[in-house]
C-alpha cells in the first residue's frame, strides 16, 4: 500500500471515528445545559454540540491534511471554472429528480422539513429540528470527504480491476458500497435519519454524483446537502 493509498485509509477512519465519538459526546454535554429550558432543550442542544465539534474536527482535520501532508481534501482535480458535459449534466438531473420523487412518494409528497417537524410540534420541537438541520448539512461534508477518501484509496485496485474487466468498473460505486458498509451501519445504530433504509442506499447515489460531477468536491457537497436536506 502506497503512502497516499495510507493517508486515505487514515483520514477515512478518522472521518469514521470523529462521526460516532462525536455523536456520543454530546448527548453526555447536553445534560450539563438543562437549566436552559428546563432539559426541553436538550434534544436541540445534542445536535447543536455535534454539529459544532463536527466543524472543529473537519477544520483541523482539513488543516493537517493540507500543511503537513500535502493532500488538500477540498482541491478537486478539474480546474476552477470547468463545465461538466451535457451528456453529465442530464444523469445527474435525472438521478436527482428520481431520488427527490422517490422520498416525497414515501412521505406523501410533504415539504420534507415540515414532514420532519410531524403536524403537530411546540418551539421546542422547532429548535430541535434546527439543530437537526444543521447538524446534517455539516455532516454533508464528512460525507464527500469519506468519498475522497475511500476514492483515492481504492484507486489503484479499480485501475487494476479496469485493466481487467473494462472502463465500466471506473462507474461502479466502489465508495459508495464501503459507506453504506461503515457509516450506512452506524447510521442505523444511531437513528440518524427518518427513512433509515432510503438514505442507507443513498450512499451509492451520493458516490455516483462524485462519479458524475467528475471528483468535484464543491459541486457533490451541494448535491448532497441538497438531498439531505430537502
Amino acid at each position: 500500500m502506497g503512502l497516499k493509498n495510507k493517508k486515505c485509509m487514515w483520514l477515512y477512519l478518522i472521518s469514521m471515528i470523529c462521526i460516532i465519538v462525536s455523536t456520543y459526546a454530546a448527548k453526555i454535554i447536553a445534560p450539563s445545559l438543562d437549566f436552559i429550558g428546563y432539559s426541553l432543550m436538550r434534544p436541540f442542544f445534542t445536535e447543536l454540540i455535534t454539529a459544532l465539534l463536527w466543524i472543529v474536527e473537519i477544520w483541523v482535520i482539513c488543516h493537517i491534511y493540507s500543511k503537513k501532508m500535502s493532500y488538500p481534501i477540498f482541491q478537486s482535480p478539474t480546474e476552477s471554472g470547468y463545465e461538466l458535459p451535457i451528456k453529465k449534466v442530464v444523469m445527474i438531473t435525472v438521478i436527482v429528480s428520481a431520488v427527490i420523487i422517490l422520498i416525497g412518494a414515501q412521505i406523501r409528497f410533504q415539504v420534507k422539513p415540515l414532514y420532519d417537524l410531524g403536524e403537530k410540534f411546540t418551539g421546542y420541537d422547532v429548535y430541535y429540528y434546527l439543530g437537526l438541520w444543521g447538524r446534517n448539512a455539516i455532516k454533508s461534508f464528512w460525507i464527500v470527504i469519506m468519498l475522497k477518501a475511500a476514492h483515492d484509496c481504492m484507486d489503484d485496485f479499480v485501475s487494476h480491476r479496469a485493466a481487467e474487466k473494462g472502463d465500466f468498473i471506473h462507474f461502479i460505486p466502489w465508495a459508495g458500497i464501503c459507506m453504506i458498509c461503515t457509516l450506512g451501519i452506524a447510521d442505523l445504530l444511531m437513528k440518524s435519519h427518518t427513512l433509515p433504509v432510503t438514505y442507507l442506499f443513498l450512499y451509492l447515489v451520493y458516490d455516483e454524483l462524485y462519479l458524475l460531477t467528475e471528483h468535484h468536491m464543491i459541486k457533490t457537497l451541494l448535491l448532497v446537502l441538497f438531498l439531505i436536506l430537502f
